[in-house]
């Protein structure tokens, strides 16, 4: 910051007649090298809430989802469709734990439009790919369950973990870099976009298979670098990294699963307490 704004000191003083004309230009030279390098904004984010999985079966989280109208946390594991699903209140009680995810999940959200809970599997890439999703009963209990099959969608590796653009209407999957855009309608690829790293960081130490979506504009999409414990935000549009969220001290750092977004906050889980951490941001 120091270097560029001494550069464009050096330039305007550097001939004592210059024109206002040409100071202008040198101002606008200046401009257009200072304003790339504020373009992304760095925040801290604080610990809000916490869910508490009970003892049982399951390691890895794999999401967190938000029900609005009935003010529901459900949570799942990962592994196994006989690992549990539980459900909290807005304040993080349990309400249920009897239940189970009927499905060996990787991604997990929400859809308020349809007022249901959706995910997708694990063995994407193969036969199975396309999603899940799970009617509610009137207490906000998942009951009924389908699969909905898309052979043609491309899903990067078994263990990636889809998320939904509710907004577009699309399924989610990160292939390192690259997010790839599907129609939940009927699995035709609809676009891609390159996601570029904040300079200094590298893609090795980002969790290999979570892309969170927010639904906030420019900032749509996120990724957890582990090492660094800080979530990069990035422009749907773009594929910029327009936002950097560290995370306290203390936040657990997954380096695979255990990383989700619901009801506007990142949730990081902690394998060793079974303990998802919901953070949020100024």
């Amino acid at each position: 910051m120091a270097l560029i704004e001494l550069l464009c000191y050096t330039i305007a003083i550097f001939d004592k007649t210059t024109t206002m004309k040409t100071a202008s230009i040198v101002t606008l030279i200046c401009l257009l090298i200072f304003l790339p390098a504020q373009a992304q904004k760095t925040v801290k984010a604080n610990e809000k809430m916490k869910l508490v999985m009970p003892e049982g079966n399951g390691t890895n989280g794999v999401g967190v989802a938000w029900n609005p109208s009935k003010k529901i946390y459900y949570a799942c594991f990962a592994g196994n469709e006989s690992y549990p699903m539980v459900m909290f209140s807005k304040k993080g009680k349990v309400i249920n734990s009897t239940l189970s995810t009927s499905y060996d999940v990787r991604g997990f959200w929400f859809n308020k439009a349809e007022n249901r809970l959706e995910g997708t599997v694990y063995g994407g890439s193969k036969d199975e790919s396309g999603y899940f999703y799970r009617t509610l009963a009137k207490d906000g209990s998942p009951d009924d369950q389908r699969y909905l099959k898309f052979p043609n969608m491309y899903i990067p590796d078994d263990q990636t973990v889809g998320a939904y653009d509710y907004d577009k209407n699309e399924l989610l999957f990160r292939d390192r870099e690259t997010v790839i855009r599907y129609s939940k309608e009927d699995g035709s690829q609809k676009g891609k976009e390159e996601l570029k790293l904040p300079e200094g960081t590298k893609w090795d130490n980002i969790s290999e298979y979570t892309t969170i979506y927010t639904g906030k504009a420019g900032e749509e999409y996120g990724i957890f670098d582990y090492e660094k414990s800080k979530i990069y935000l990035f422009d749907a549009a773009t594929g910029k990294c327009t936002k950097i969220v560290v995370m306290p001290e203390e936040a657990p750092d997954p380096d695979v699963f255990n990383f989700s977004y619901a009801n506007g906050m990142f949730w990081l889980f902690s394998v060793n307490s079974r303990t998802w951490h919901g953070y949020t941001h100024p």
